[in-house]
């Protein structure tokens, strides 16, 4: 269901609602720290109050550090119990809140994988993945035939042409986001997808399917694969999410965490039905482009009221501009943006510059971040960040979407052997010099 919590919870302590996205990397994860076992929960004097909830964000895996390892801070003194008791009456009602809104919470969060670069680079690193494991099931059991059967490889060969497409928008949105923000860590990418020719590559997995090179479609799979997932990791540190979200321990309503969550989804629609009239243009007449931006002008409306409506909401919350200042300047700055989108498609104007508009309104709404390695627990906005929370499970829409990775691991794809498993295992020395020999016999010119 969308909102469960781990039986590991204690029945005295409800599950801290919590919404992000995860997103697995191929890179190698940081292990996680050797902490000694928290106390136990049922002493008061070692609680603490749950993780707030906070705007959703996509997170991904700890990167490398160089840094020595230093010890965790010392354990800030135990709230007294009336404080805790508190705590947990106010989780038992956002629990009760959060109920209402889960479903369509979950929903929202399983649709996410055309919103931000990071994501979509994700999305397609995975697409290449099951390509490469596709040959690699189809290579073993076909081994030796002449030719090779093609049921199985042929749906690859007919979905190449959608997957190359999906890059190739990718790489478009971000030239056009790149003239509108000028900035470095996003040209650097759009450098090297130009240069290294993604989209025709992967086009050209047709083809060598078609034509049986099945070895050279695996290992190009693999590569891409790998390419995509270095892309995205490099992308992280060019969000904003630092300012997306305050240290406040305060957590937004569900309603308004709702509401936010349609605005991306419906300015992600936005983005696809600009870009569709923008490819109708040619074919129609100006009159009836020009009646296709309006619409387009009127749902950007739309999608700004429903953002200024959180916005509104929030500040009815007592001391708002204190306790959620990073939220509402991320908001504001969003509206800003959907300005500009709003004035373009008034122009009429389905180009670049509108879908670089749309295209930073969802990267503001849905950022990526790494969490601490070093913190314990916790959900809500600012994962890792519990301390002693292991106790408290987080509960409800965390780990959801195709993406998905508690630990941030990518399991082994193992390759089996397809031949010579009867005979006896050549010692290594052995099998080095006939791989030399053969290299060498199939490097001479015939």
């Amino acid at each position: 269901p969308p909102a469960s919590a781990s039986a590991s919870a204690s029945p005295s302590k409800p599950a801290a609602p919590s919404l992000s996205d995860r997103e697995s990397s191929l890179a190698s994860p940081v292990p996680a720290p050797q902490t000694p076992t928290p106390p136990p929960a049922s002493d008061p004097s070692n609680s603490s109050k749950p993780s707030p909830l906070k705007l959703p964000q996509t997170l991904l895996s700890a990167a490398p550090s160089s840094k020595p390892e230093e010890p965790p801070p010392p354990t800030p003194p135990s709230p007294a119990q009336d404080k805790l008791d508190s705590a947990l009456a106010e989780q038992k009602d956002l629990l009760k809140e959060f109920s209402k809104v889960a479903e369509e919470l979950d929903s929202i969060l399983k649709n996410l994988e055309a919103s931000t670069f990071v994501k979509r680079l994700k999305a397609a690193s995975r697409a290449q993945i099951q390509v490469a494991k596709t040959l690699s099931q189809s290579s073993l059991s076909s081994f030796g035939l002449t030719p090779i059967p093609s049921q199985d490889t042929e749906p690859l060969a007919q979905k190449a042409e959608t997957r190359s497409e999906f890059v190739k928008l990718i790489q478009s949105d971000l030239d056009a986001y790149t003239t509108r923000k000028q900035d470095d860590r996003f040209k650097k990418i759009l450098v090297e997808m130009q240069q290294s020719e993604v989209v025709r590559s992967l086009a050209q997995a047709k083809d060598k399917l078609q034509a049986d090179l099945h070895g050279q479609t695996f290992h190009s799979a693999e590569y891409w694969a790998d390419t995509l997932d270095r892309w995205a990791e490099e992308l992280v540190a060019a969000s904003q999410c630092k300012g997306s979200s305050s240290c406040s321990s305060e957590s937004l309503p569900p309603e308004i965490v709702l509401k936010v969550m349609q605005a991306l989804r419906e300015e992600m629609q936005l983005r696809d039905q600009t870009r569709e009239a923008e490819d109708a243009k040619p074919a129609i007449q100006a009159a009836q482009y020009s009646h296709t931006a309006k619409l387009l002008e009127t749902k950007q409306g739309d999608i700004a009221s429903l953002t200024r409506s959180a916005v509104e909401d929030i500040l009815k919350i007592a001391d708002a501009p204190a306790k959620f200042a990073k939220e509402l300047r991320l908001l504001n700055a969003v509206l800003d943006v959907m300005k500009d989108a709003s004035s373009l498609l008034a122009a009429p104007n389905t180009g670049a510059p509108t879908i670089a508009a749309e295209t930073e309104a969802i990267e503001l709404l849905l950022q990526s971040k790494r969490p601490n390695p070093k913190s314990g627990g916790g959900g809500g906005s600012s994962p890792g960040g519990g301390g002693t929370a292991t106790a408290a499970s987080s509960a409800a829409l965390a780990h959801l979407g195709p993406g998905s990775d508690a630990q941030s691991n990518v399991a082994a794809r193992p390759v089996g052997q397809a031949t010579g498993r009867a005979g006896k295992e050549f010692p290594a020395e052995f099998k080095a010099g006939l791989d030399a020999y053969f290299n060498r016999l199939e490097a001479t010119p015939k």
